[in-house]
């Protein structure tokens, strides 16, 4: 059973499990212990921390490590905008409160969802649309700018069509302006060139099991000076802004894993463009007109291919292709029956954004998964569309 949803999760890598396993036997201390053990640990997470800054390119950073991508977007948008709460007067709280975020259409819900509870609570938010790949433009951004903007949030790579922003342009309109600038970038890296300092951000997510790591850590990068504040309360670990006990092995794991995918990243992303390549040509030149690619295929992670079947339902393709393991987008909303907010984002047409299908190839995959892949998609293809005449 091909395995073609690497966007969704990855398997551990065997040599991050052996880094593990040590900081989950005997080397259970508690960082935060001062005696023997608790010091081993509190060292070895350390180590972690400046190793995955250095892999990040991020030697001008902190690392903060959490539980997972979603509360390293969680800190980042909320810390930074929930201390302007305090001291906050009456009259000004019921005219809404000063500050003003900018976020694009398809962001992850991550990031959506905690822009949409502040908007709640009275900031302004705006959403700028995509053009009909799925791409923002530093021009929309600029336009969008007010004098009350704090902080803009946009996706390094969408998780569902795997379109890469411009990162690096919209930085550049944005930091002689002083306005904070975030990215999610749970699904780059490992698949494109990751450098902090080239992108110019402020604040970057991440989350382990995208990169073969386990589930369960994940981490936000935070450029010196940028004044976040936690919004969880305890003990004060991780420099105060994630009480916690920390969770060494992953947090290790982690590290090891993200140095890993960046040292091999030449060599893994070619071959997994290449992969995908051949898995659309052989879709494409069977089905024809029957099925439409949805972002440009050079401006896109080298191992997602997203595509929609007209008059098909991307949930029926997956149930009638019953040897392959894959979805039709982000697995944080599978089994919704209506098009993804990305494609409607998108504009896309009812009759095409209803059959959405994501494949995302991963280091394992092969040339012989990519074949039984066509088979099987071509056959469930043709078995559903048979049923159907005139479509």
């Amino acid at each position: 059973m091909p395995y073609l949803d690497y966007n969704a999760t990855t398997p551990v890598d065997q040599a991050v499990l052996e880094i593990m396993l040590p900081w989950l036997g005997q080397g259970f201390g508690n960082p935060s212990s001062d005696y023997l053990l608790g010091k081993a640990a509190s060292n070895a997470l350390n180590d972690a921390r400046t190793q995955l800054n250095a892999s990040l390119g991020g030697l001008h950073g902190s690392i903060i490590f959490t539980g997972c991508g979603t509360e390293a977007n969680n800190l980042a948008i909320l810390g930074t905008f929930l201390p302007k709460l305090h001291g906050q007067s009456t009259l000004k709280r019921f005219f809404g409160y000063p500050g003003h975020m900018i976020i694009s259409a398809i962001e992850h819900p991550a990031t959506k969802q905690t822009s949409l509870f502040l908007k709640r609570l009275g900031f302004r938010l705006t959403i700028l649309k995509v053009d009909a790949a799925g791409f923002v433009t530093p021009q929309s951004v600029e336009k969008a700018l007010r004098k009350d903007t704090v902080l803009v949030s946009i996706i390094h790579a969408n998780n569902e069509i795997g379109a890469i922003q411009p990162i690096e342009a919209i930085a550049k309109v944005l930091n002689p302006r002083g306005i904070l600038f975030h990215t999610d970038a749970a699904q780059t890296l490992g698949k494109i060139p990751l450098n902090i300092k080239a992108m110019g951000v402020d604040l970057l997510s991440l989350t382990g099991h995208k990169f073969y790591a386990p589930k369960g850590v994940g981490a936000l990068w935070i450029r010196h000076g940028v004044p976040l504040k936690p919004i969880q309360f305890g003990g004060g670990q991780e420099k105060g802004l994630r009480s916690g006990t920390e969770n060494v092995a992953f947090a290790m794991g982690m590290a090891h894993a993200a140095e890993a995918a960046i040292q091999n990243l030449e060599k893994v992303a070619s071959r997994m463009k290449t992969l995908r390549e051949r898995l659309w040509q052989g879709l494409s030149s069977i089905l024809g007109q029957r099925i439409r690619r949805t972002s440009d295929p050079e401006r896109t992670l080298p191992n997602t291919l997203h595509f929609c079947v007209r008059h098909l339902r991307g949930g029926e393709i997956l149930a009638a292709a019953t040897d392959l393991q894959a979805s039709t987008g982000s697995a944080c909303h599978a089994g919704m029956d209506r098009p993804s907010e990305v494609l409607c984002a998108l504009r896309y047409p009812w009759e095409w954004s209803l059959g959405s299908i994501r494949l995302s190839l991963g280091k394992a995959t092969n040339e012989t998964d990519v074949d039984h892949a066509i088979s099987i998609l071509v056959k469930a293809i043709h078995s559903l569309t048979e049923k159907r005449p005139g479509r």
